[in-house]
Parts: C-alpha cells; structure tokens; sequence
C-alpha cells in the first residue's frame, strides 16, 4: 500500500490523499502510453502479471476510512489473470468495509460474472473511438469510465447510465503532450463535456488544465476548460475546487 498522488483517488474525508494498492502486477495489453510498464522495465525488466499474496492483507492494517485504487501496476480483470486471483483480492475487499475500492480495466467484459462488495466503484478505461463496447458494458452496471488518456472524440458515445467521467490527457515524463506531438485536442474534451454536464458528474485531471491554461498556451481566460472535479464515491458527492 503506496499514498498516491493521483487526484482523483481522495480519502473520505475530502481532503487527504488515498491509497494504491497492488496486490497483483504486470499486464500484457501492450498500450505504448502505459506509465506502469515504464516503471516495470526499469526496476524488475519485464511487465509479467505476477500475484502477490504477501500483500493481500495491507488495506486490513489501514483504519482510518480511505480511497484505495486497486491495482494500479495491472489490469486486475485482463483475460489472462485467474479467477483464483481475483476473488483473493475481493475476499480482502469484502473484510475491509470501512473503505471504498476503485477499480479500473480494458475489460470490463468479466464484471458481471463477478459478485462485487457494496463498497467497490468499477470502472473501464475508454480512450477513442475503439471502445464504445466498454461503455455500453458500464453503463448497463451503472459504473464509471476513465478517459485518461482521451486520444480522440467520443462525444458521440451514449454515456447515460454512468455513475462518473474522468477526462485525462496523453502525458510523456509526467508532462501533457501538446497537440503537435499527438496529445489530447481540446475540442475533445469539451465536446465530451457537452454531452456529460448535469448528467453525470466530471473529473478532470490537471494534465489538461496545465495543458489548456490560459497562460500555458494563449487561450482567453474565458476560453480555458471549466473546473470540474468531481469525487461522486464520497459521502455527499464532494467537487474539489
């Protein structure tokens, strides 16, 4: 168990940071923007799922109730992860109530098979025009996506059902790629926001306000992207300011 620096994972208390959590790692979906194999290569060099069952019992040794992220370094749910590992995962999940679990896949195809803890919030990376499929699959589970990085216009996706969007840019060393290098287009993000505002609530990342400040790249004040930082699992459904 690792505090984390990722905005949107925010303990209950609306202010202090969450967890990850990475009681499996490595992953073979082979995505050239993925930070996680990128830290895989440089300190273990190779990115093989592997199970790590000295840390199944790490979210039982946190009291204080928290946001934990499950599995940052994997995909929890690829095709290649066993079920065995899964429902080990959960079994801890399920003994820890006092917190809320995130998690996050490219194939969401597994969840309904699965039985969930009440205190789990699932969710499904969506990146561009590929993967309406994902959707479709949240929002008939009433769970969230991640469009982190946003790689192209998925406005005209039907998002109705979703329980929250969280809107990321294309980063490189931790920095937003600007548009020139293939980076996420502003025009994406707003039209996505079009489609969601009022409906379903929005996070968006500070990637893209550094990338579309006013100061940053000489838009207007009134031109800049709106602030929208909303933690819906919270109590209450906190916006971050």
């Amino acid at each position: 168990m690792n505090k984390t620096k990722i905005e949107w994972v925010i303990n209950q208390d609306g202010k202090s940071q969450g967890y990850t959590w990475n009681p499996v790692t490595g992953c073979r979906h082979e995505c050239e923007y993925c930070y996680a194999k990128k830290i895989s290569m440089r300190f273990r060099g190779d990115f093989k799922p592997r199970f790590h069952k000295n840390r199944l019992r790490r979210p039982m040794e946190v009291k204080k109730p928290s946001a934990i992220f499950v599995c940052s370094m994997a995909d929890l749910f690829g095709d290649w992860v066993p079920t065995e590992w899964i429902h080990a995962v959960l079994e801890t999940v399920e003994k820890c109530p006092q917190h809320t679990f995130l998690f996050l896949t490219k194939n969401p195809d597994r969840y309904p098979f699965i039985t969930f803890p009440d205190n789990c919030w699932l969710g499904a990376t969506v990146t561009g025009k590929g993967d309406p499929s994902r959707i479709g699959i949240m929002r008939k589970i009433g769970g969230f996506v991640s469009c982190e990085p946003l790689l192209g216009d998925v406005s005209r996706f039907t998002f109705d059902g979703l329980s929250w969007i969280i809107i990321g840019s294309l980063n490189s060393s931790n920095k937003p790629l600007p548009v020139s290098r293939g980076g996420t287009r502003r025009e994406w993000v707003t039209e996505l926001i079009k489609e969601a505002h009022g409906i379903i609530p929005i996070f968006i990342k500070d990637s893209l306000y550094e990338l579309y400040s006013g100061a940053a790249s000489g838009l207007s004040e009134t031109a800049e992207l709106p602030r929208y930082r909303e933690l819906p699992y919270l109590q209450g459904g906190l916006d971050l300011i």
